[in-house]
């Protein structure tokens, strides 16, 4: 997060005073860059949603992706106009419908489940499960079931389901309940029926697991029957997110409530509509609430209840890390947030150069169509995904090249994965030795003792996020960090630049990519990149060809040409466990093969060509235990 929105996060929050602040709590960014803080006012709402859609246009046109923008809204009708103008202007939205999740046969097949786990005589529950996308049992079957409960026990089908429910039973135990709906994923046909007939209940039950993930994270309890009336609280509360179109959600402008972007960050977020009676929202007694061994607040008064929407509305500020966008009209009537008015008007006035007005609606080049047009333009649009361009990282690239089933898990449906402690481990260590030789490139004295601070400091941000995070971890993590000290003999390379972004345009598409670190050599470069994986080093022929056909290194040499015009000595792998090095470099027919192939996988998935690829991979898979392919492996 810049330093500029913590400083007005820290504004907002600080007017809640006792309740719910600490007083003594300070918010500090670890980011070096200072930030944007925009508050942009309108006259009304159409001259706000032009606004904000000009906005959003310049920023894409000069190189920022959609999917790393948000507008966070207090409510969904709020976004209507927004939504309206962006998508005249021909950018794709991921937005929230108002859809019920309660409408979902998945989810009430999921709360059927998780009542006979809690209540195995459920028979009502567990009737449901038989035809649920979990089992499926014929008619006749059923049945016979129903016919007889008590006798049908020795039916083959039930049978298998009754062995397969009382493992889950002791397993509820246990794991959280994002764990037992993964299980059950992965020991029925379930992903593979919805996969092939039903994609719109596997994305439903993907957003799903994200909420009930997030819940667990805010919860100290973990247990399924302590949780449960929490989940049927969510259900009630809650939307599920829909495509707009069937363009792949990674290279969409993300449009969300602020309660369903907890735990996200965004490089650019808009906070539009902040008015009086929006945001903070009027205040009206609930209809529902926690159960008391959730629950720590206090009864909602009129008081607790601002002090609530304040700090929702810290929590959509701090899902920006570079660029923070707030807009309000005033007409007759309307007035601007007290947030905005009040909370930060200190702010304001040491910051006056990020008030700006929005033009007048007459300058406003809005695109707007009537709404027979739009009809005819959406319909268009869906029919002819193919059509839209990409914006891809290196990451999403080298998904869809491993597994395009992969690819559709994690970056269509966005099936939540917990990051293993070693990912974790290993992003505290980058984290520590991006800080360390940003004071070498200052020409600050390299001592072992300030990058072990960086690693400490970096490896108790990380234990915030990840409960599997434990001491031998830490340990580990220091020692490792020690010897890659020790192994340069304080010989340390002079960085040109340290985690440098690029956004390389490729036919009409474009990828994005950060370098770790750029050391100059010479009049040359040297482009390196941190591993913390199994070892590899020049001395190796198979590791010297896997360094040869490296498709991240392909494009860090492309973007370094194309872009930056360097002229590369070498691309490096430094292998911080083992102190090792992986050498390479490219030559142009190897980048101009390497951005065909880039080229071809774009159109693949604008075709949405997401078939599996098993093959060894599957091991290491984040989704092997639901992918049907992964299944069939094992058969």
């Amino acid at each position: 997060m810049a330093s500029t929105i913590a400083e007005a996060a820290s504004h907002v929050i600080r007017a809640n005073g006792e309740n719910r602040y600490k007083p003594d709590k300070k918010i500090i960014s670890l980011a070096e860059r200072k930030g944007e803080v925009i508050w942009l006012k309108a006259q009304n709402e159409r001259s706000e949603a032009a606004a904000i859609a000009g906005e959003i246009q310049r920023l894409i046109s000069s190189g920022e992706s959609p999917s790393s923008m948000a507008i966070l809204v207090r409510s969904h009708r709020h976004a209507d106009a927004i939504a309206n103008e962006v998508t005249a202007r021909g950018i794709k939205i991921s937005r929230q419908s108002r859809s019920d999740w309660r409408k979902s046969p998945l989810i009430r097949d999921v709360l059927a489940f998780f009542k006979v786990l809690m209540d195995p005589n459920d028979r009502i529950s567990y009737l449901r499960l038989l035809d649920s996308v979990f089992f499926k049992l014929n008619a006749d079957s059923i049945f016979e079931i129903v016919k007889d409960f008590d006798k049908s026990k020795e039916i083959p089908e039930r049978v298998v389901i009754d062995k397969l429910l009382k493992e889950m039973t002791v397993a509820a135990l246990r794991d959280s309940p994002s764990d037992l709906v993964i299980a059950l994923f992965s020991k029925t046909p379930a992903v593979k029926h919805l996969l092939e007939n039903e994609p719109e209940e596997m994305k439903i039950a993907g957003l799903f697991l994200s909420s009930l993930v997030e819940l667990e994270t805010l919860s100290t309890e973990k247990e399924l029957r302590l949780l449960f009336s929490a989940i049927e609280d969510l259900l009630e509360n809650s939307s599920s997110l829909s495509e707009e179109s069937e363009v792949d959600a990674s290279n969409a402008l993300q449009i969300l409530t602020i309660h369903a972007s907890k735990g996200l960050e965004f490089d650019t977020v808009i906070m539009p509509s902040l008015v009086s009676r929006r945001f903070p929202s009027n205040f009206s007694n609930r209809t529902w609430s926690l159960p008391e061994q959730l629950s720590r607040e206090r009864p909602l008064t009129k008081d607790t209840h601002l002090c609530e929407e304040r700090r929702l509305f810290y929590v959509g500020m701090t899902r920006a890390k570079k660029r923070l966008l707030f807009s309000s009209f005033e007409k007759r009537g309307t007035r601007s947030s007290l947030f905005l008015t009040e909370d930060l008007k200190d702010f304001w006035k040491e910051n006056t150069s990020f008030l700006k007005d929005a033009p007048p609606v007459a300058e406003i080049p809005s695109v707007s169509l009537s709404p027979f047009e739009r009809v005819k333009k959406a319909s268009s649009s869906q029919a002819e995904p193919s059509k839209l361009p990409l914006s891809l990282s290196y990451t999403q690239i080298e998904k869809y090249e491993t597994c395009p089933l992969s690819y559709r898990f994690k970056y269509e449906l966005r099936i939540p994965v917990k990051a293993p402690a070693h990912m974790a481990l290993g992003s505290a260590i980058h984290e520590a030795l991006e800080n360390f030789f940003k004071e070498i490139q200052k020409g600050d004295f390299a001592s072992k003792q300030s990058l072990l601070h960086h690693f400490e400091t970096a490896f108790k941000n990380e234990s915030l996020h990840n409960k599997e995070f434990c001491e031998t971890h830490r340990l580990l993590g220091h020692e490792k960090i020690s010897l890659y000290y020790d192994s340069y003999n304080n010989q340390w390379p002079q960085p040109l630049d340290i985690e440098k972004d690029f956004v390389l345009p490729l036919g009409p598409h474009k990828v994005r990519g950060k370098i770790d670190r750029i050391d100059k050599v010479g009049n040359k470069v040297r482009i390196v990149d941190y591993k913390t994986g199994k070892a590899k080093s020049d001395a190796r022929a198979e590791d010297r060809k896997f360094a040869e056909e490296s498709l991240q290194f392909s494009i860090y040499a492309l973007a370094a040409r194309d872009i930056f015009h360097w002229n590369i000595e070498s691309l490096v792998f430094d292998y911080i466990y083992d102190c090792t090095k992986l050498s390479t470099n490219r030559n142009d027919e190897q980048l101009e093969s390497v951005k065909n192939k880039i080229l071809s996988m774009a159109t693949q998935i604008q075709n949405r060509e997401f078939a599996a690829k098993p093959g060894y991979h599957c091991d290491w898979c984040e989704y092997k235990s639901i992918c049907p392919a992964s299944a069939a492996l094992k058969t």
